[in-house]
C-alpha cells in the first residue's frame, strides 16, 4: 500500500513522527516497523533486520531486552599491550551504567571522540563510579578492528560478533560515532552521549539522564535539526537568563513526560550560537525573544509578546499545536 502522492500532510506527518530528517542528511531508504495494535515502533532500522534475516524467520524483529543481547564473552586489553582477554558481560556490567560506543578506526569524528570519552571513562572509575564501555565496532578488517581497540581503555565485542547487529538495530544506531548510555536495568538514558559528554566534561551531570530544558550552546545546538523547539532568548546577563529558566522549566518539564514528547525546550543569550541563531532565522534583534523552529518543515513561528512570563509562554504553545500560529519561512540555504 502507499500513500497519496498528493497527501503531502500525512507524509510530512510521518517524516516528522520517525525522524526521517532531510536536515542535516536524509535517512532513506527507511523502514519503520510497527506493532499497529498498540501503534508503538519495533524498529526503525527494519531494512538491516530483512537485510541480516532475509528468510524473515526473526519476524517481526522485535528488540531483546540489553542483557539478552549482549550476555556472552567481552574483550579486555591485557597488560601487555599485545593480547586481548575475555570476561562475561552480565558480570561484568552488572551494576553499572553501561555507554555502547559505535566507532571505528576509520572514522575522523570517532578519533576525535575516543580520547575525549577515553578521558571522562578514566576520570569516572578514578572516583568509584559504577561507569563501565563497550566498543561495539564498525571497523572494515580484524585488523583495524585490533589497532584501534589497543587504544582503548574499556571492554569490546569481538570483531563480527553478530551482537553488533543485534545492538544496531536495537538502539536505531545509524551513524558514528555514537554513544548510547543504558542504566542498571538494561533502560536507556540517553542516545545521545556524545552530545552530553561534549557538554559535561567534567561529569558533574553524570550518568547525564536527558534534561528537559537546555541551555543553547554550541554543543546542544544540533537538537535543532531534529524537529521543532521552542527557544527563549535573553540578552545573556545572569538574571534574565536565571529568569529565562524558570518561566519555561514547568511547560519544559510536562512536555518531556510525555510518552510522544513533540518539541524540545531551550533557552539562551550568552554563547556565540545564539548570535549566529539570530542571524541565520533572521530574528529581530530584541529580548527576550520567544519562537519555535521547526527546521525539517523550515518554519518559524515568532511571537509578538515583547514581555515574555510563563502564561505568555503556555499560550505561545497552546496556539502551536492548535495550528493558530502563522509560520515564516525558514531558510536552511540563508
Amino acid at each position: 500500500m502507499a500513500l497519496p502522492l498528493q497527501d503531502r500532510q500525512r507524509q510530512k506527518a510521518l517524516i516528522k513522527k520517525y525522524h526521517v530528517l532531510r536536515v542535516p542528511v536524509p535517512r532513506v531508504p527507511m523502514l519503520v516497523l510497527l506493532d499497529t495494535e498498540t501503534g508503538k515502533v519495533i524498529t526503525k532500522n527494519g531494512i538491516s533486520c530483512i537485510e541480516d534475516d532475509p528468510r524473515g524467520e526473526m519476524f517481526p524483529w522485535r528488540p531483546s531486552p540489553f542483557k539478552e543481547v549482549i550476555r556472552g564473552k567481552l574483550l579486555t586489553n591485557n597488560s601487555d599491550g599485545e593480547t586481548f582477554g575475555y570476561v562475561d558481560a552480565l558480570t561484568e556490567l552488572q551494576g553499572k551504567i553501561t555507554g555502547l560506543y559505535f566507532s571505528a578506526h576509520w572514522c575522523p569524528p570517532c578519533k576525535h571522540f575516543t580520547p575525549v570519552l577515553s578521558a571522562m571513562y578514566d576520570k569516572l572509575k578514578s572516583e568509584g563510579r559504577n561507569f563501565e564501555v563497550v566498543f561495539v565496532s564498525s571497523d572494515r578488517s580484524n585488523v583495524s578492528f585490533e589497532q584501534y581497540f589497543r587504544t582503548m581503555p574499556w571492554l569490546a565485542i569481538p570483531y563480527n560478533d553478530t551482537r553488533t547487529h543485534c545492538l544496531k538495530s536495537a538502539y536505531d544506531v545509524y551513524g558514528i560515532p555514537t554513544l548510547i548510555i543504558i542504566d542498571e536495568n538494561g533502560k536507556v538514558i540517553t542516545k545521545d552521549g556524545r552530545m552530553a559528554i561534549n557538554a559535561d566534561l567534567q561529569g558533574q551531570d553524570f550518568p547525564w539522564y536527558v534534561k528537559a530544558l537546555n541551555e543553547l550552546t554550541d554543543t546542544t545546538a544540533a537538537s535543532l535539526n531534529e524537529g521543532p523547539c521552542l527557544i527563549l532568548l535573553t540578552d545573556g546577563n545572569k538574571k534574565e537568563m536565571e529568569s529565562a529558566r524558570n518561566i519555561l522549566q514547568d511547560l519544559a518539564e510536562k512536555e518531556h513526560q510525555r510518552e510522544d514528547q513533540r518539541l524540545l525546550f531551550f533557552y539562551g543569550g550568552e554563547d556565540e550560537i545564539c548570535d549566529f541563531f539570530r542571524d541565520y532565522a533572521a530574528l529581530e534583534d530584541r529580548n527576550p525573544l520567544l519562537v519555535i523552529t521547526d527546521c525539517p518543515e523550515e518554519k518559524l513561528f515568532v511571537c509578538s509578546e515583547t514581555t515574555i512570563t510563563s502564561e505568555v509562554a503556555a499560550s505561545f504553545l497552546d496556539d502551536y499545536f492548535s495550528g493558530c500560529l502563522p509560520a515564516e519561512p525558514l531558510l536552511l540555504d540563508s
